[in-house]
């Protein structure tokens, strides 16, 4: 499960713990929990898309999150 983009979002929108907490209140599998939340306990340099391979690109529809420098379908920037 990668969860750079995931917290990259949150970063943006508000509070990465209290919006991972919230979400992980649905998740069943005690072992999915524990992995999501100990995304948080990592180091910062850690947590970072590029860190994981990822970048945020912003274009005219908004941000997209890139992997491997795979391409953008047409349409998307």
């Amino acid at each position: 499960m990668d969860l750079a983009p995931l917290y990259h979002s949150a970063c943006l929108v508000g509070d990465p713990r209290r919006i991972f907490e919230a979400g992980v209140q649905h998740v069943e599998d005690e072992r999915i929990r524990r992995l999501i939340l100990g995304f948080l306990e990592r180091d910062p340099h850690d947590q970072r898309l590029e860190a994981m391979g990822w970048e945020a690109i912003e274009g005219p529809s908004g941000l997209i999150y890139r992997f491997d420098d795979q391409p953008i379908p047409e349409g998307h920037l």
